[in-house]
């Protein structure tokens, strides 16, 4: 059960973690300062690719859905050599847990939600 006290405040800025996975567990990454090495400078040109999917939380068969919609994501992201940012909508407790068990999302992704703390609604999240 979601709590009824949010760490955010709708409409308002909010810092959020996030997690890479090492050791076979999903870790909280402490970011203090600025995430550029000393020197290093801001590309002129920097391609990445924003991939944003409404997964529909009340549609039937969520998790054969949601494995279809990683494996089709996954193939979008696999062989281009520039980042990827994927955002997914409304989805489930249920596909978080597939997500975070994804190997290519383990081998080269960082999430954002590891549970449902930060998730406006009991039903679904982003």
């Amino acid at each position: 059960m979601l709590s009824s006290r949010r760490p955010w405040r709708r409409g308002e800025p909010a810092p959020q973690a996030y997690y890479t996975f090492r050791n076979g567990i999903w870790h909280p990454i402490e970011v203090e300062g600025t995430t550029c090495p000393p020197g290093a400078t801001t590309p002129t040109s920097f391609r990445f690719s924003v991939l944003s999917w409404n997964i529909d939380f009340m549609r039937p068969c969520g998790d054969a859905r949601m494995t279809a919609a990683l494996d089709h994501l996954h193939g979008l992201v696999r062989d281009d050599p520039n980042p990827a940012v994927i955002m997914l909508n409304e989805m489930t407790r249920d596909d978080l847990k597939l997500i975070k068990k994804a190997e290519w999302v383990r081998d080269g992704y960082n999430i954002t939600d590891v549970g449902v703390d930060n998730w406006e609604s009991a039903g679904y999240g982003s």
